[in-house]
């Protein structure tokens, strides 16, 4: 009855929680059927999903980060891209903690993760748009600057052109 509870609540979650093998070879002990949906496929879990999934320009350091933070037994999280059945990459945030034995000895690893896709994105699309922006402002040929609102009006920025106009470096005026 409990482990039956137990596994209504996992299997209920709006995310994909599993357990690995406490070492460099994170061997999957289980995975959640939720991978299904977050990977597109129809089919049960395989227990490699994250191995054959991890996006591969990702893989090298998403496995570095894992391993460390197994190694560390602190709580860790990181950011990754995945591969999806139809092609599609989604970038997911995983977070997992190293489980001990009474003598303190690694038992395994209890670790979930989640679509951030939407998230990620956005924040892409905003680093593109600050570079867009800079690049612009930087090109005008006039001293373009921002200040606080307060009672110094406090320079918060300060164009490169400044150096040009005023023979003060932009780091310097803002200081």
């Amino acid at each position: 009855e409990v482990e039956h509870r137990y596994r209504a609540l996992i299997e209920q979650l709006p995310m994909v929680t599993y357990i690995d093998a406490p070492d460099e070879t994170l061997t999957n002990l289980y995975v959640s059927p939720q991978i299904n949906e977050l990977l597109g496929r129809a089919s049960g879990p395989t227990g490699k999903e994250w191995a054959e999934r991890v996006h591969p320009e990702d893989r090298d350091r998403a496995r570095r980060e894992t391993v460390e933070g197994v190694r560390s037994g602190e709580p860790f999280t990181l950011e990754y891209r995945m591969v999806r059945d139809d092609g599609r990459v989604i970038w997911v945030r995983d977070s997992a903690t190293t489980v001990r034995n009474e003598p303190g000895e690694a038992e395994y690893v209890l670790g979930f993760f989640f679509d951030v896709t939407e998230r990620k994105e956005a924040e892409l699309r905003l680093q593109e748009l600050e570079r867009r922006y800079r690049n612009l402002v930087e090109q005008l040929p006039a001293v373009t600057y921002m200040d606080r609102v307060d009672e110094e009006m406090t320079s918060i920025y300060v164009s490169p052109q400044v150096e040009r106009v005023l023979g003060v470096s932009a780091e310097a005026f803002v200081n």
